[in-house]
């Protein structure tokens, strides 16, 4: 069959893109409704777009509609919406009788178009058929899917939100005529807006809460169109749009329409406000709106997220001919195949069968093949003519080819779909056939602007007037007697587009290259996944199966090459894959020539492979008994061509484990789902965390290993002493006693009992004074005892600067669970001083900021041998520890290279006891000022490469080895880098948690922590309060734990609070670990006068006067407390997965594919790869390089990101051995030992080593790494990669590390998260020295 009218065409209809400035009032294109009525939304309907084409008869004696050479197709309407579940029907039953019920069939897909082309299956002309046109054309409009009103936010759990599937058009129906012109929406583009949420409008400005989604929009009458599919001709050269984006979940409302309410657009257009009240909302601009909000379909609705479409794609061959001859009679067209040496196959006999003694085909079940085809392939001009106006505009005709007359098509002929006589050689198919004359149903498919006939066009000339033939691919349909077939296998070259198109198919290719395929129709770009389904690899098909190279994900990593992916025709239906800097090419680089390198170009078949817009998978008629898993086709490079030293590094996300190493190691550490094929950043969960004396009372720092006796002297990690003697006790955990021989055990002086070893000694400071010594300043102070312990700073009317640290383990947060990582901190609270009644205040100004703390104030515990008896084992407190003290001096309490963040600036303060809550243990708690911004903590990211190639961003001790007292020390800390290898007494009887590997975060090593084991520092500045708005009360206090011993007023005893009772170290040490330190304001001991603390212009922790009843003066309270102390505030923190990361191992640019992989043996093929650069010059070194995300950001869900970050070492030691945890009996995850001479674990693809590649350079373990590594750079972004190269030589280092940080969108609920298919590397090589 042919297309009739369907010319090139400029749509009169606007693309509409909702800008976010209304526009000026002044242009009166159409004034919506009659006589000035409002009109409303009625309804909203949906359905599919297409054309309609009326089945017109050309000689109107005959009816017989299965007679398609006696019917031509007459364009009726345009841009209609039909019901979804109109589908082809046939008009023949299974005897090849007529159907007299079969009233549609679908064109195959026109580019010009854009959309569906519908045919009614009757003339519409007067006469016999007209009735049934009518009635037919009729029914297609009717039964259109009603869309629900909804809003998002409404229970969903009884009025579930309606789906709309994502290439579905949208019906706006209102209750009056709108008077619109097509101009008026490319005058006024705003005027309804079709939006993504990518936010809530009620909490984010609308401008951030919604993303503008393109539609192309068609007024009829009382309705409103929105086309989502922009396609083809219907992008008119602009924007495109394969549908609605994919839905995140299955629950909430994802789209919105906004149409607007009087003067948000302008006076001319308007609707009424809808009578539901959810029903109006904003639009992006915060208009008034009229709003439908919906969920647009995701892969999990199946055929709910899209209408289903009548035909499945199939690849297509554009073959250039030309039209030497016309035969108006016969209405045949001779065409030159140009050397297009393939079939050129009809509907007669492969369609409709062949045709009887009367010319009537005999219906698809007398085909000659063992099922039919879709259609016949189509011959296609474009033609220029010249319009009344005198202007010029071009024509494309295409029509269908009914009858090859070089292939049999007569019922009666036992040859019947073969090709007679044909050339030698020729399969029997006729594709050898230098020419071919081709019957179709009109020599005039296709007409003007003016309403005119256009025919197709001759020339005389031996090449004859150009012509494009669109063959169908067909792999494999066998006839169904004898032995012959339908088949394209042998020059599927032919159907693949090469550029520049080399002197043979699939030979002789240039490296930079481009690849094409073509499809009939619109594939779903967002299941194209040029890595696993539309792709080429580095072996030939012909060496290794697609299945072969495909079906274990380690294999496949190092056959896929990366590639970039373009919709070329802008309609998704021809797909080219260009690898970005060309394929890799060896050729005059070695000596003599390398031999030609072959590629392959594969479209998965079937389940995971590509689909059309419906889903429906690629048909290539291969053989029913025996499908295939890929459609593949080899290509070999120019021997001769110029060299290409290129190389990749792709990532494919379809397992945990897919990289070159053995089995047993996870390809990145970090933050992420991997779920169907695609790597996710983590949920964006919300939790909350407390630290109170429920968790503080149980964090021991003599349980993890440190006083851990297990019979061995030997097993004493890092003894300060050096004693060695035998242990009698043996496998247990040693117990602080009084009296150590050396080292210092603290004792409580009220009560002389040691020390637990818990760090918070007292992890909840209440105590009281009676009468008499009740200070005086307070009321019945003869007869009513005062609480001791409510700390007020930094929440003084008078001012104060506060900076506190907060430990992974007041949170309860793990040392070396990656969940627990990177979190955001989105709101913090504190907690009143025994659970008091929360009284009202407000204080003026308030500003808060969060970071990473330099230093670790913690307790350091140690077991040491008694010198005096060798049976004897003491654990002891290390002094030193005691200087891992927050520094007086404010700024140098933040970690080097970072900054601290405000997450609320100069607030004023509203202690509202409104506000105030108990969390599930029934701990009360306050919230500070609602957070403007988050702080992402324990952020591994912040460690780096200065400029002056120092690493920076490492915390804990600083100066371990300082003369006493200025030395420091902190707890050690597990890594979650290094496997723990632990006494296995320990891993029987201990605690669960070692932390004295060499590998962890070391305590006596000079800054060996990396920020996940470092504190979160809060900086608070309180202003002093102004008269004007009334002074604050600063009467309510917070509940602390402290480090030193618990008070006993009664007995004389303060204990730790405010340091009164030290640890005994003595000296200059401080008497504990100051976890705060602050000045703050009050009032003068002596005159009493106010002390006022501007905290913008206090620069370190000063003695501040405070009141307190057990401290103070026996009249006036007050007392001057220290600067800083071991007291920490109660809190609780909220918070939010808002960023996570993946980091993967170190990979070798010189052979990136490298990998031992075992086979179903179990046996381990080394092998080097492809491109394996090592072995042609060793010298050679990246000078460009790229990354290639799929998807890219554009197409990442609204308000997510994902970056990529680089770094580079031109040496790593033991890089020469891939990581191997377990497999085998090679295996290794420890350091180095080089006395042992034990290399220790491969750190080539090792993301564990990767993560503390910059920890285990730096020198600080008896003045040397633990892991050599030189020209270790800095992360950077591909848009600074440049940074890092070797400024002597312009190139880059050897080896490659990448990380991803993806952000998750938390504005939205549920969150948003980011997600890749695949990550690829892409680098060129040149010489080096």
């Amino acid at each position: 069959m042919m297309q009739a009218n369907n010319r090139s065409r400029v749509w009169p209809l606007a693309i509409a893109l909702a800008a976010l400035t209304a526009c000026d009032s002044k242009t009166k294109v159409g004034e919506v409704g009659q006589g000035g009525a409002r009109p409303s939304l009625v309804s909203v309907e949906i359905g599919r777009l297409v054309d309609v084409y009326a089945f017109r008869r050309i000689d109107p004696n005959v009816g017989d509609r299965r007679l398609r050479t006696n019917r031509e197709l007459e364009l009726i309407a345009q841009d209609v919406v039909i019901n979804a579940n109109i589908a082809s029907q046939s008009l023949f039953d299974a005897a090849g009788n007529p159907v007299a019920t079969a009233n549609y069939d679908f064109l195959p897909f026109d580019k010009n178009v854009g959309h569906e082309q519908l045919i009614i299956l009757w003339d519409d002309r007067e006469g016999p058929e007209q009735q049934k046109f009518s009635e037919a054309l009729a029914s297609a409009q009717t039964g259109l899917s009603q869309l629900p009103s909804s809003y998002r936010g409404q229970n969903t759990q009884t009025r579930p939100i309606p789906i709309v599937p994502r290439n579905a058009a949208i019906r706006l129906k209102f209750s009056g005529n709108l008077n619109v012109s097509p101009d008026f929406f490319v005058a006024n583009p705003s005027a309804i807006q079709l939006l993504e949420f990518k936010g809530d409008p009620a909490v984010v400005d609308p401008v951030n809460a919604f993303r503008i989604l393109p539609y192309r929009v068609v007024p009829k009458g009382d309705s409103i169109i929105l086309d989502t599919t922009i396609l083809g001709g219907e992008a008119a050269g602009g924007i495109t749009s394969s549908g609605l984006p994919l839905s995140a979940d299955n629950v909430t409302a994802n789209i919105r329409v906004a149409i607007p309410v009087r003067g948000s657009v302008l006076s001319t257009f308007y609707v009424a406000r809808d009578a539901v009240s959810e029903l109006n909302g904003v639009d992006s601009a915060a208009r008034d709106s009229v709003i439908r909000d919906f969920r647009s379909g995701n892969l999990a609705d199946g055929i709910a997220g899209r209408l289903s479409e009548p035909d499945t794609p199939k690849i297509v061959g554009s073959l250039a001919m030309g039209i030497v001859g016309i035969n108006e009679a016969a209405r045949t067209v001779t065409v030159n195949k140009r050397l297009n040496f393939v079939p050129i196959r009809a509907r007669y006999p492969f369609v409709d069968g062949p045709l009887d003694s009367t010319g009537l085909p005999r219906g698809p079940l007398s085909v000659p093949t063992q099922r039919p085809l879709r259609a016949g392939d189509l011959l296609t001009q474009d033609v220029i003519v010249q319009l009344l106006n005198g202007t010029f505009e071009t024509v494309t005709l295409r029509a269908e080819v009914l009858e090859n007359l070089r292939v049999s098509s007569s019922a009666t002929d036992p040859a019947v779909g073969t090709s007679p006589g044909a050339p030698p050689g020729d399969s029997g198919q006729g594709e050898l056939w230098p020419t071919a004359e081709l019957r179709v149903a009109t020599l005039s498919p296709g007409r003007d602007s003016d309403g005119n006939r256009v025919s197709f066009r001759l020339n005389s000339t031996p090449e004859g007037e150009d012509c494009t033939l669109r063959a169908i691919y067909v792999e494999e349909v066998p006839f169904s007697t004898g032995g012959n077939v339908l088949s394209d296998r042998q020059w599927r070259n032919q159907f693949i587009r090469i550029e520049p198109t080399p002197g043979a198919p699939g030979v002789n290719v240039d490296p930079n290259a481009s690849i094409a395929i073509e499809f009939t129709k619109p594939m779903d770009l967002d299941q194209v996944d040029n890595t696993a389904n539309l792709l080429v690899t580095n072996v030939a098909s012909a060496v290794e199966t697609f299945t072969e190279q495909m079906s274990d994900p380690k294999r496949a990593t190092t056959r896929v090459v990366p590639t970039r992916l373009s919709d070329l025709a802008g309609d998704g239906t021809i797909l080219r894959l260009q690898p970005p800097m060309g394929f890799a090419h060896i050729g005059s680089l070695t000596s003599p020539p390398a031999p030609a390198e072959t590629y392959s170009v594969h479209v998965r078949l079937k389940a995971g492979g590509v689909t059309d817009l419906a889903g429906n998978t690629l048909e290539i008629f291969d053989d029913i008994g025996n499908p295939q898993d890929a459609w593949s086709v080899d290509f070999t490079l120019d021997q001769n061509a110029n060299p290409n030293p290129v190389g990749w590094h792709t990532y494919m996300f379809s397992a945990e484990d897919e990289d070159g190493t053995l089995p047993g190691s996870v390809d990145m550490f970090g933050q992420f789902r991997l779920e169907n094929g695609r790597l996710f950043g983590a949920s964006g969960v919300r939790f909350g965390r407390s630290a109170n004396s429920n968790n503080l009372q149980t964090i021991s720092r003599i349980n993890r290993g440190e006083c851990w006796d297990s019979g061995d002297p030997t097993d004493i990690v890092d003894n300060p002493f050096g004693f060695i003697g035998t242990i009698a006790t043996g496998n247990t955990t040693v117990a602080p006693a009084v009296g150590p021989p050396l080292g210092v055990v603290p004792v409580d002086p009220a009560t002389g009992a040691p020390h637990p070893g818990l760090l918070y000694w007292d992890p909840q400071m209440s105590d009281q004074v009676a009468p008499p010594a009740v200070p005086q300043v307070y009321e019945y102070y003869t007869t009513v005892p005062q609480s001791v312990g409510r700390v007020i700073e930094p929440l003084k009317p008078q001012g104060s600067r506060m900076q506190m640290r907060y430990l992974e383990d007041d949170f309860t947060l793990s040392y070396t669970q990656p969940s627990e990582f990177g979190l955001d901190v989105e709101q913090m609270y504190w907690s009143p001083f025994n659970d008091e009644t929360v009284l009202y205040d407000e204080f003026d100004r308030f500003t808060m900021s969060l970071g990473h703390a330099r230093m670790r104030p913690d307790e350091r515990w140690l077991l040491i041998l008694d010198p005096m008896d060798p049976e004897a084992a003491w654990c002891v407190l290390d002094c030193a520890s005691m200087n891992s003290s927050l520094s007086t001096v404010f700024a140098d309490n933040p970690l080097q290279g970072s900054t601290m963040t405000p997450v609320f600036e100069d607030k004023v303060y509203s202690i509202n006891p409104n506000e105030a809550f108990r969390d599930g243990a029934n701990f009360t708690y306050v919230p500070f000022p609602k957070f403007d911004r988050s702080y992402t903590w324990r952020d591994s990211r912040l460690v780096t490469v200065d400029a002056t190639g120092n690493i920076i961003g490492l915390g804990g001790a600083q100066n371990p080895n300082a003369n006493v007292p200025n030395d420091d020390v902190t707890a050690n800390i597990d890594s979650p880098w290094i496997t723990s290898v632990v006494d296995p007494e320990f891993a029987q009887f201990g605690s669960g948690v070692w932390v004295q590997d060499p590998g962890d975060f070391v305590g006596s090593n000079q800054r060996d922590h990396d920020p996940i084991a470092l504190p979160l520092l809060v900086d608070m500045k309180l202003f002093p309060d102004d008269s004007a708005n009334g002074i604050a009360s600063g009467t309510n206090g917070f509940q602390v734990a402290m480090l030193g011993p618990p008070s006993n007023f009664g007995a004389g005893s303060p204990g730790g609070y405010y340091d009164a009772s030290g640890s005994g170290c003595g000296g200059a040490y401080p008497s504990w670990p100051r976890v705060r330190v602050h000045s703050s304001g009050g009032f003068d001991l002596i005159t009493q006068a106010e002390i006022r603390i501007d905290p913008a212009n206090t620069l370190s922790a000063q003695q501040s006067i405070v009141k307190d009843a057990g401290m103070g003066d026996p009249i006036t309270a007050l007392f001057l407390a220290p600067s800083g102390d071991g007291m920490l505030h109660w809190s609780r923190a909220d918070f939010v997965r808002k960023v996570s990361t993946a980091t993967f191992g170190f990979f070798d640019t010189l052979q990136p594919q490298r990998a031992e992989i075992v086979d179903q043996n179990q046996a381990v093929q080394v092998e080097d790869g492809f491109p394996n650069w090592l072995g042609v010059n060793p010298l050679l070194r990246m000078t460009d390089v790229l990354v290639q995300l799929d998807p890219p950001q554009t197409r990442q869900p609204a308000g997510t990101g994902v970056l990529v970050e680089l770094r580079a070492a031109e040496t790593i030691f033991n890089s020469a051995e891939l990581y191997n945890p377990i497999f085998g009996a090679n295996a290794s995850d420890s350091l180095p030992d080089l006395g042992a001479n034990d290399p220790g674990r491969g750190n080539l693809l090792n993301a564990h080593y990767a993560c503390e590649a910059y920890r285990y350079a730096t020198a600080n373990v008896a003045a040397a790494p633990r892991v050599v590594a030189t020209g270790l750079t800095a992360y950077v972004t591909e848009d600074e990669v440049t940074d890092i190269r070797n400024p002597a030589t312009g190139l880059y280092p050897r080896f490659l590390n990448p990380r991803l940080v993806m952000t998750n969108n938390v504005s939205v609920s549920p969150a948003l998260s980011p997600s890749l298919r695949s990550m690829s590397i892409v680098y060129r090589l040149a010489p080096g020295q």
